[in-house]
């Protein structure tokens, strides 16, 4: 699909928004967000979505239309395109997969080239995760201390501790995040990352409709007739609404388009939590095993605990793979990951969904992964034909 409008891009007045994955779970969400009820100066801005498909593309083209521009890359390792196009914006979302280095880089380079051409200062909005600081608690390789440690962003120094943690025991997403705070530094473009706990609930995108561990304890669950849990379950992950975590996004752009982000952290400084609750492993094993047994997957309510071995056995079939098997389900099915989102509330970002949204939503995602994939696909498909989302 050729690009919608011709380069180069209308000038920036106000800034030209760039979203990098728009069909993920987070940036869909972001996109239906941004787009839905604007506040100034957001209405008159431009956004353009860079994604990776032509039918991608043709279904955010049904659903939004003339709201947005869309922009077709072969892959993620179309860093040429993705250097272009970012070099016509003052401001990139970047929701695309977290691992992903030299993608991202390459959208800070056009960045670098927007603020040589226009002398204003450009922004890197960059999502990665609370995963980079989890523990390992049952191999042992990697312990917090005497106590869990919980992060705040607003008074620990959380560079300092990935940058320790990434030199002991490099992790690709903590590596990617590490590096686009240091290319900002290198090319004078401003970084703010969002780590982002365990996201749950109903995105608004039209694609990645909600999470992935949810959904795997539930998989494993009608592959097995059994709920397992790995290890004593007491390991403790935070949590955010997918819709509450895109308004926290909306206000860092709207602040970055108002003030030039002054009163935003950038940068080493530059790395904020979005948390909004807390929960154990065993309690979301718990609420997926009520689910199943009213719906006949499993014989009784009871949780099956196993070793790491036996559980990376049974679960790395559906969690993505980008470390080794054995870390990956260990920091994403028992780890401890608490966080303080400190600097998210002093921006004003009220989330206000408690512990009954949080039991509803898993119960929902539960039920979404045991269904049938057609009939997902068929309701994404039905929903790309109607007007803008909006909640």
């Amino acid at each position: 699909m050729p690009l919608r409008h011709p380069l180069p891009f209308p000038p920036a007045h106000p800034p030209q928004i760039l979203l990098a994955g728009a069909t993920t779970y987070i940036g869909g969400t972001v996109l239906a967000t941004l787009l839905a009820h604007p506040v100034h100066p957001l209405e008159d801005a431009t956004i353009t979505c860079l994604v990776r498909s032509n039918d991608c593309a043709s279904t955010l083209m049904r659903a939004y239309g003339e709201d947005i521009n869309l922009v077709v890359r072969k892959c993620l390792d179309d860093v040429e395109l993705a250097t272009l196009i970012a070099s016509k914006h003052d401001i990139v979302i970047n929701c695309a997969p977290a691992t992903h280095e030299r993608s991202a880089l390459a959208l800070m380079e056009g960045l670098a080239k927007r603020k040589r051409n226009t002398g204003k200062d450009v922004w890197f909005l960059h999502t990665s995760g609370t995963e980079n600081l989890a523990d390992l608690p049952i191999s042992g390789k990697w312990v917090h201390g005497d106590a869990v440690k919980e992060f705040d962003d607003a008074i620990d120094d959380i560079y300092g501790f990935e940058s320790m943690r990434e030199a002991k025991s490099s992790h690709p997403q903590r590596a990617t995040e590490l590096a686009v705070v240091h290319k900002g530094l290198e090319l004078g473009v401003k970084t703010l990352v969002i780590m982002n706990s365990m996201v749950y609930g109903h995105g608004l995108g039209l694609f990645e409709r909600s999470g992935v561990r949810v959904s795997a304890m539930a998989k494993v669950a009608m592959g097995k007739g059994k709920i397992v849990l790995i290890g004593d379950g007491k390991g403790m992950w935070d949590h955010v609404h997918v819709k509450e975590l895109a308004e926290l996004y909306k206000i860092v752009v709207v602040e970055m388009m108002r003030n030039g982000g002054k009163v935003l952290p950038n940068g080493k400084m530059g790395i904020i939590f979005s948390a909004n609750g807390r929960h154990s492993w065993n309690a979301v094993a718990q609420e997926v095993a009520n689910v199943c047994y009213e719906e006949g997957i499993v014989p009784q309510k009871v949780l099956n605990h196993v070793e790491l071995a036996d559980g990376i056995k049974l679960f790395s079939a559906y969690i993505p793979q980008v470390v080794s098997e054995d870390d990956i389900v260990e920091l994403r099915l028992c780890s401890n990951a608490e966080t303080r989102s400190s600097v998210a509330r002093s921006l004003g970002w009220k989330p206000t969904w408690g512990e009954e949204v949080w039991e509803q939503a898993i119960r929902d995602d539960v039920r979404i992964a045991l269904r049938p994939e057609q009939d997902v696909l068929s309701d994404l498909v039905s929903e790309a034909q109607s007007p803008i989302h909006t909640w």
